[in-house]
């Protein structure tokens, strides 16, 4: 056989080879993950890729026992279906434990939304990621460098296992009144550690049971009642911004039976309604850091405190620490602060509302230079009484203040218009006789139009005025003047003098050398006329005679 004919034999039969290949084995479609991954009922035995929206979820086996289950969510968004009965990545059923551990590796952006109707009666299935473990020895763990928003009633979920939070940005966003951002039952420790967390949700970090670590990350919250519990709740080199905004709160902070510890950190709670700012029935220790507790609790039926502790605040290297509390309220339920030289403890009244005052503040105008002297003196003289250091029982004094303000920029008065250029035409106008002028009637219409009431914003106006006159007046046309007459040429008499005897005056004083030149000239034509003749005369006689 040639070796052409070799050639195409060999590939003849690796085509046959290949076409008893199952297409699926060839070119297998992945699985569609975006209305939410099950694992409840059981793992893949092998690594499998999901999509899921524009991205892909990655799921990979435990390489042996005792492993984690790994996922790799890169860029991934789910949706789940209303009639969901489970959350939206689920390693356990409801009331079913695992003894399982499981990692979460985050990519890129990733979103996760849980859609259920009636997410206040099936709670349980309201998780975006959801683990329930059978051993205080498992782990969730979700790490990485990309994002993750999940809006759901509960974003991420676990019992009976610890959880670890690191390196990842995790935004909730829930409006329900029984919401989550992180939520754990029966778990011995929560950690979250680098991580960037913006949390919008009913509670925004709250382990029941079990510590609250939070290590080198950005918190902030906004939450209707507890910002952040645990027992105890340790924060270091940290920095928490929390808004609590319900009514009757428990604790902005709350580490039950356990002590709070805030070490290198920077916390500040605004708590308008919290009953109380941080509650511990252990202590407080605030270490190189600043502690901002806002908690002007108003209600009379309760005893509030700032901070509720059954031991002492205790401060230390640097720190500063901020109480501001209701008129007649409590800071500290135990009063004996162990405080270091150098650290500040700063129990203020709650001040005075300044936001409305602020308001007319910002409405003056910025150029005062067209107001009158005396109104803006008036205005300048208010606002240098103000006084921004009244606290809450003085808000009538803040009220009237702001008042002040108001009357005073209402009654400021705008500088009159320049009327320099409307004179000038006026006075133009007047040096002009208005008989020399056919009609003068529009430049009198112009001067007539003059209104001399208005201010520096009416300018315009005002210039308009006085261009309408100038356009009159070049608009004039003169009469015409009439040709005058030759004037008649007198001859005065000629004064004698004492000494001289003048001769009567007879005849006509034409002047004579006129007359004498015509008389010549007529002598010499006729002369001239008598001596042509003379020669016509002698040429006809010699032509008789010949």
């Amino acid at each position: 056989m040639k070796l052409s004919n070799k050639v195409c034999a060999f590939f003849l039969c690796a085509a046959l080879c290949l076409s008893s290949i199952p297409l699926t084995a060839r070119a297998a479609e992945l699985e569609d993950a975006s209305k939410g991954l099950d694992f409840s009922q059981g793992f893949p035995q092998e690594k499998t890729v999901y999509t899921a929206g524009g991205g892909t979820i990655t799921y990979t086996p435990p390489s042996s026992v005792g492993q984690p289950h790994k996922l790799i969510l890169n860029n991934a968004t789910i949706s789940t279906e209303e009639s969901s009965k489970a959350p939206a990545i689920c390693f356990s059923a409801e009331q079913v434990y695992m003894d399982i551990s499981v990692e979460i590796e985050v990519k890129g952006e990733n979103t996760i939304t849980v859609n259920n109707p009636d997410s206040d009666k099936n709670y349980g299935r309201n998780h975006a990621i959801f683990l329930s473990a059978s051993d205080k020895e498992c782990l969730l763990k979700i790490s990485g460098g990309g994002t993750l928003n999940l809006n759901a009633v509960a974003g991420i979920g676990a019992q009976w296992c610890n959880v670890e939070i690191s390196g990842v940005t995790v935004n909730t966003f829930s409006p329900n009144r029984f919401s989550y951002g992180i939520y754990t039952v029966f778990t011995e420790s929560v950690e979250i550690k680098e991580a960037s967390l913006n949390l919008n949700s009913s509670q925004g970090v709250s382990v029941n049971k079990g510590k609250l670590s939070i290590q080198n990350s950005s918190l902030i919250i906004n939450s209707n009642a507890e910002a952040l519990s645990g027992a105890p709740v340790h924060i270091e080199s940290s920095t928490i911004d929390a808004y609590v905004r319900g009514n009757d709160v428990m604790g902005g902070i709350t580490s039950r039976n356990k002590s709070l510890e805030i070490i290198n950190s920077k916390v500040s709670l605004n708590g308008p309604q919290c009953r109380y700012g941080v509650f511990t029935h252990a202590g407080v220790h605030v270490d190189n850091s600043e502690l901002y507790l806002n908690c002007p609790y108003t209600s009379t039926d309760k005893t509030p405190y700032v901070i509720f502790n059954e031991e002492p605040l205790v401060i230390e290297n640097q720190s500063i620490v901020t109480l501001i509390y209701y008129p007649g309220k409590n800071a500290l339920k135990n009063v004996n602060t162990q405080a270091d030289e150098g650290c500040q403890l700063k129990i203020e009244v709650v001040k005075a509302d300044y936001s409305e005052l602020d308001k007319i503040v910002k409405s003056i105008p910025e150029d005062l230079s067209i107001y009158t002297a005396v109104s803006v003196e008036a205005l300048n003289n208010v606002l240098g009484s103000l006084d921004y250091e009244k606290d809450i029982t003085k808000q009538n004094e803040v009220d009237e203040m702001a008042k002040a303000i108001e009357e005073a920029v209402a009654a400021l008065e705008y500088k009159g218009a320049d009327y320099g250029k409307v004179d000038e035409a006026i006075e133009k106008a007047a040096a002009l006789n208005k008989d020399e002028y056919k009609d003068f009637s529009k430049v009198e219409e112009a001067i007539g139009g003059v209104v001399r009431d208005k201010n520096i914003t009416e300018q315009w106006e005002v210039d308009e005025m006085a261009k309408a006159i100038e356009d009159a007046i070049k608009g004039l046309e003169k009469k015409e003047s009439e040709k005058p007459t030759a004037p008649v040429k007198l001859i005065a008499p000629v004064k004698n003098s004492p000494n001289t005897v003048s001769s009567p005056q007879t005849g006509d004083d034409t002047d004579l050398g006129i007359w004498m030149a015509l008389i010549a000239l007529s002598a010499l034509v006729m002369a001239s006329a008598i001596i042509e003749n003379q020669k016509q005369r002698t040429y006809s006689a010699k032509r008789k005679r010949g």
